[in-house]
């Protein structure tokens, strides 16, 4: 005959117990969670400095964005193609890699100081505090569109930023809020004077933040990224042979000599600066490289071959640009390619 479970009171007891103590572990490791920086919805991953490992070669790297904090230290957002996406870090000229938490491309970054700054992925939010990459995923409440796109960002302070694609949203210190105003708009590249003056440009119209407000405006060339110098001046590029500038209150699109599209524009000042881009030619690939000296965007070969897609001014004896494998290093007035 079989027993009754009823009949043995300690069996039920127990299990209770379990299921109680564990229930009792989940709250408070959840109260505990909660009140860490890096938790945001669920748990917010993060990666840190000192799980870098020393980079060797720039191999199956794609140099999306690279952007100096001094002399010499620096950020550079990567892709390798196979869904592993990296953060590449330099320091008296050692390369580290850390491994992004995202699955999506890592698009560009913005670095306000050694330690401070914000990156975009496809779909996500990255920001670098205390020595580390925290990956918020939805931060601060914003629930991003299953196929909707960040490519570009710039941050004013710590408290005041600004990211595009297709998905336009503002940081105001707390969290990232979609901006409704360009919803509609096709956007690849913003850059901010100041928390009351900036431009965003892409494939159509360009946008200028002004007054509290962003206004359209008719655009001179399909744009991937904008660099102003002041209110009063500034460059846009992303077409193969035009680049687009900004002065007495409206922009012009003129002829340079680049046969590839042209990705990414960095001024040293009004008088001076450097494009690249670059593509796939019959004979394999193709790398831009532009100088604007005297008035007028100069070709100047690059000592790679490769593409490339972001370029960084320090000054104008320092610089540095990046792409397809391939990280370049401007000083004493020539470009070398830099091996890590």
């Amino acid at each position: 005959m079989e027993e009754k479970q009823m009949n043995k009171p300690w069996v039920g007891c127990g299990s209770g117990l379990l299921v109680l103590g564990l229930v009792l572990v989940t709250v408070i490791a959840a109260v505990y969670l909660s009140g860490l920086p890096a938790v945001q919805n669920v748990i917010a991953r993060r990666v840190c400095l000192q799980q870098a490992s020393v980079l060797h070669s720039f191999k199956n790297y794609s140099i999306n964005s690279l952007q100096m904090v001094s002399a010499d230290e620096g950020w550079a957002v990567s892709s390798t193609g196979s869904a592993s996406n990296y953060f590449v870090h330099l320091k008296a000229g050692q390369w580290s890699s850390l491994y992004a938490p995202t699955q999506v491309p890592l698009n560009s970054l913005h670095m306000l100081s050694v330690d401070e700054g914000w990156a975009v992925a496809d779909q996500r939010f990255f920001h670098y505090s205390q020595g580390c990459w925290i990956d918020g995923g939805s931060i601060g409440g914003l629930r991003i569109p299953g196929r909707a796109l960040l490519v570009g960002i710039s941050m004013v302070s710590a408290s005041d930023g600004w990211a595009v694609g297709s998905f336009p949203a503002h940081y105001d210190g707390q969290s990232w809020q979609e901006v409704a105003e360009l919803r509609d708009a096709s956007l690849n590249s913003v850059f901010m004077l100041s928390a009351s003056e900036g431009w965003a440009v892409g494939s159509g119209d360009f946008f200028h933040y002004h007054g509290g407000s962003w206004e359209r405006v008719r655009g001179a060339v399909k744009a991937r990224s904008v660099f102003m110098v002041s209110a009063e001046q500034g460059w846009a590029v992303g077409e193969a042979d035009r680049i687009a500038e900004y002065k007495d209150g409206s922009w012009t699109a003129s002829q340079v000599p680049a046969d590839s599209p042209v990705y990414s524009v960095s001024m040293v000042s009004a008088d001076e600066g450097w494009a690249v881009g670059g593509g796939g030619g019959l004979s394999g690939p193709v790398s831009v490289m532009l100088h604007y000296v005297k008035g007028q965007w100069l070709s100047t070969t690059a000592p790679s071959s490769q593409p490339l897609t972001s370029v960084f001014m320090v000054s104008r004896d320092e610089g540095w640009a990046s792409g397809l494998e391939v990280v370049l290093h401007y000083h004493d007035g020539s470009w070398r390619v830099v091996e890590p």
